[in-house]
């Protein structure tokens, strides 16, 4: 029963949040977006070579998720531009609530995989993200996914499917291909392939012959899915994302934002901004949930 009602719920969210998508208007970010998009696909397609000169700092993102759309687009001409990216954005998140849900059923049964897909929907700031939001949603869709491979491949060593390494490859491919930041991945498979080799007794499996190119195999082909798709990173397939990478992890933003009635500045918030912001936010199943674990772990 478990399965089978995760299998209607995860059809039903492929289907409503796509049509829920045209009720959703246009954000602060998405024209960087719409246009980095189209220079990708004029790279690919027209011989354009913008999307690798320019300076906007929107080159400093991979390309894999506003290609796709951009691509979608121009082929299909489903719907205007914006449409379309709130579409594939859409459904992009309903596979990330899917993917989180089998995450949990690991940890928790068929039950679990409900709850959490459920606390998803049912989380008004996160599932509106899912909409119009082409950083955050489908990175952490990639992310998401990345782990549950990462989790599947470790039960299922010492001789893990082809199903696993090709999730892995495409979970790190797409993670990488939206944020240099998905390349954690490839060292957190690494990292708990040892953990739980250790943890298991089965410290040779983990270095052994066929587990060492199992793990090259899907560290490089992640890379080169994610650098494929990465117009800025052609010229220097190494050196252009260690750029990226540097500059992400110090990334400076300073937008103007309404707070508390008045206009200001994105690096002027109060210390309480964010505790404040979570508290309006966040479900209150979550902060329950929240002061229940902080009191379990003083006990």
């Amino acid at each position: 029963r478990g399965r089978a009602a995760f299998s209607i719920l995860s059809l039903l969210l492929l289907f409503i949040m796509p049509a829920m998508s045209f009720s959703y208007a246009v954000t602060g970010d998405e024209h960087w977006h719409f246009d980095y998009g189209n220079s990708i696909y004029n790279y690919f397609f027209n011989g354009d070579t913008e999307a690798v000169t320019t300076t906007t700092g929107i080159q400093y993102y991979g390309g894999v998720f506003d290609f796709i759309t951009a691509t979608v687009f121009h082929l299909f001409h489903p719907w205007d531009h914006y449409t379309t990216m709130h579409f594939m954005n859409a459904l992009v998140g309903a596979i990330g609530i899917i993917f989180a849900g089998k995450l949990a059923r690991m940890f928790t049964g068929w039950g679990g995989a409900l709850v959490t897909m459920l606390f998803l929907v049912f989380s008004p700031s996160w599932f509106g993200h899912n909409f119009a939001n082409p950083k955050d949603i489908p990175f952490s869709v990639g992310y998401t996914a990345g782990i549950y491979f990462i989790l599947s491949y470790l039960k299922s060593l010492p001789k893990p499917s082809v199903r696993d390494i090709i999730g892995l490859i495409a979970g790190i491919g797409w993670a990488m291909g939206v944020r240099i930041g998905g390349f954690l991945l490839i060292a957190y498979l690494l990292l708990f392939i040892v953990c739980y080799a250790a943890y298991m007794g089965q410290i040779k499996t983990a270095f052994s012959g066929r587990v060492i190119k199992q793990f090259a195999i899907v560290a490089v082909a992640g890379y080169l899915i994610a650098v494929l798709f990465w117009p800025y990173a052609h010229p220097d397939i190494i050196g252009k994302p260690l750029e990226a990478l540097k500059i992400m992890s110090n990334f400076f933003v300073n937008i103007g934002m309404l707070y508390d009635g008045s206009k200001i500045l994105s690096n002027q918030i109060p210390w309480f901004y964010i505790p404040k912001y979570i508290l309006y936010t966040a479900p209150i199943i979550v902060l329950i949930g929240s002061a229940m674990g902080v009191g379990a772990i003083r006990s």
